[in-house]
């Protein structure tokens, strides 16, 4: 394996993190406070060429792989996880699954509009009573003549406040588990969708967390994206946005938690000296880096086999699992090191440390990756 970046990849990765420290890291804390979503960085992010970055050329996209969108997802998160989640979900999840998987009908539809920005996709899966535990999955979509009629409701829809297409998990005339699950194309206009309660989150504010309502919503059979019976489909979807969405943004958060602190540490004076000059802060940023480092690594090579068109569901879970764990044990650090003025919002670190508290929850919680990494080592 390679561990060298191209000189593309840097390039990308030095303009991705003076855009964000640029534009979106002075305005962060304000999308936090206020709740909203950030809805001005959206022409930035799409004259960027961000938001197609990993959509196919020919849709308007610019063909980048797992790894690319993996480098930018961590630079923004350094920043603004809110504009992360944005780029993430335009890249990622309902994104790849219309690039990959939707006729080309729904890709010439949806991919230039999404790559331009004119049109944020949500990926509907979690209901109120199935989260993990896909197989309870009860918002059901009922053949009626050329329409299907969907009904049910879906939560923790990240962009769900604001999207203009909805990706939708749902199990196909009451077939049971796995087999009944497909994905149906919603817009915001279909009949019968409505969206639901925008969710007070304790961190990941400004990402437009809500639910959606499906009451005899009437959707076209030709928005079937994924079928019942193909539900491998929604797996394989998974396991490659594990290695390009969630851990990438945890390892910015961790990595701009460890920045923090060591400022904060050389410029802080206690007992007559820097507070990075003593031994054991010293010792807990050397501990912080060593974590942040190794994820790293971790993160870097789910993306790179999934870049190469081979994502590997034990390698995306440990990068997920350990990702996850370690920023919210970094982000703690840097609070403690900040002392008093960690718990204040006047410092970004508080703010860091929910927002990575969140990550450990979405796309998997650490305990169903840690489900997946036993059942690979564990032989039946």
């Amino acid at each position: 394996m390679d561990f060298e970046l191209t000189p593309e990849q840097r390039e990308l990765k030095q303009t991705v993190r003076r855009l964000a420290e640029r534009e979106f890291r002075p305005k962060a804390a304000r999308w936090d406070e206020e709740e909203t979503f950030p809805w001005e960085n959206v022409p930035v992010l799409r004259d960027a060429g961000l938001l197609g970055l990993a959509l196919p050329e020919v849709y308007g996209g610019a063909g980048g792989t797992v790894l690319d969108l993996a480098l930018v997802m961590e630079e923004l998160a350094r920043c603004c996880v809110a504009t992360a989640f944005i780029v993430g979900q335009q890249n990622g999840f309902g994104a790849k699954a219309i690039a990959l998987f939707g006729t080309d009908a729904q890709r010439a539809r949806h991919l230039p509009a999404i790559a331009r920005g004119e049109r944020l996709v949500a990926w509907a899966m979690s209901e109120p009573g199935a989260g993990s535990d896909l197989r309870g999955l009860a918002c059901r979509a009922r053949r009626a003549g050329d329409h299907y009629v969907v009904d049910g409701r879906k939560t923790f829809c990240s962009l769900g406040g604001v999207s203009h297409l909805n990706v939708v998990i749902c199990r196909f005339d009451d077939v049971p588990g796995f087999p009944g699950l497909g994905a149906l194309l919603v817009e915001q206009d279909t009949p019968g969708f409505a969206r639901g309660r925008d969710i007070p989150e304790m961190g990941l504010r400004g990402t437009a967390m809500a639910d959606l309502v499906f009451e005899s919503c009437r959707v076209p059979v030709a928005s079937v994206l994924i079928a019942p019976g193909e539900f491998r489909k929604i797996f394989q979807i998974m396991d490659g946005e594990r290695a390009a969405g969630n851990p990438p943004m945890s390892l910015g958060i961790a990595q701009a938690a460890l920045e923090a602190a060591l400022r904060f540490a050389e410029e802080r004076q206690a007992f007559g000296q820097r507070v990075a000059d003593f031994q054991g802060i010293r010792w807990m940023l050397a501990d912080m880096a060593v974590k942040v480092e190794a994820a790293r690594l971790l993160v870097y090579r789910a993306a790179w086999r999934a870049a190469r068109g081979a994502p590997d569901p034990f390698e995306a879970s440990v990068a997920k699992a350990y990702t996850n764990e370690i920023a919210v044990s970094v982000c703690n650090d840097a609070l403690q090191i900040h002392g008093g003025y960690g718990y204040t919002r006047e410092f970004p670190v508080e703010r860091m440390l929910r927002d990575a508290r969140g990550l450990c929850i979405g796309d998997g919680t650490t305990q169903i990756q840690k489900n997946i990494i036993a059942k690979h080592l564990v032989k039946r």
